[in-house]
């Protein structure tokens, strides 16, 4: 009896120590089992001129400056594959930057070619001309743009009210200076717009195509239209 005594005592003992040992490592700001590094880091804006002009300067650095950090992205869908998604800038070429976006399949069934959206993820690697970006979250595909009213553009010459109309975005997007959007809005809003209005606007905006094999340029008096906002709704307008 008296050993079993003996044992217990020493087992409560030996808890007791343990429990102090935990605490005092606590007191002494150490935890046992700190959380993992990125999940204390917030997610900050991609600025893509940025990232080029610290590329251009030093490779090596800028990769140790972006790479484990967590980035919020809007880029437009080039394509979808089993477990990602390619992003672009507008108006890519060859020598830019894609982002590759690990993404749930929940949230690439959701996703549209051409169209823009904003994802969240921590770069994991950046190799060759890709930027990758592991754990990411779909955020949102709706966007705001502020432009300014160029035409108002009818479907026929017998048609009573316009289809859509013709915006200079008042701001560059992606390094892309004042960019031509045609833009999609409800009848009655469409119709009582004028030329040189500004409005703003939001809805899913998608990148039009450039090249005449995928489906033809369209132009405004000899200027690229490189976007469309569909299902647009006005929210301001001067």
């Amino acid at each position: 009896m008296k050993k079993i005594l003996s044992t217990v005592l020493i087992a409560v003992l030996l808890f007791s120590l343990v429990g102090c040992s935990n605490q005092g490592n606590s007191e002494n700001g150490v935890e046992s089992n700190p959380p993992p590094a990125h999940t204390n880091k917030s997610s900050k804006p991609f600025d893509y001129n940025a990232f080029l002009s610290a590329f251009s300067n030093n490779e090596l650095k800028a990769k140790e400056d972006y790479i484990g950090n967590v980035y919020t992205v809007s880029a437009f869908v080039r394509s979808v594959e089993e477990d990602s998604c390619i992003l672009e800038i507008l108006d890519a070429v060859a020598d830019d930057f894609v982002f590759k976006v690990m993404l749930s399949k929940e949230d690439l069934i959701k996703l549209n070619n051409s169209q823009r959206i904003t994802v969240s993820g921590t770069i994991e690697q950046i190799e060759g001309r890709q930027i990758v970006l592991n754990d990411a979250s779909y955020l949102d595909d709706t966007s705001e743009i502020t432009a300014t009213v160029l035409s108002l553009v009818y479907a026929s010459a017998s048609d009573a009210a316009p289809a859509y109309c013709t915006a200079r975005i008042n701001t560059a997007m992606d390094g892309t200076s004042s960019p031509l959007c045609n833009i999609y809005l409800s009848g009655d809003a469409l119709s009582g717009l004028t030329e040189d209005e500004e409005i703003t606007v939001s809805g899913a905006l998608y990148a039009l195509s450039t090249n005449p094999l995928e489906g033809g340029v369209k132009e405004h008096y000899g200027e690229t239209i490189l976007l469309e906002m569909k299902d647009a709704h006005l929210a301001n307008a001067q």
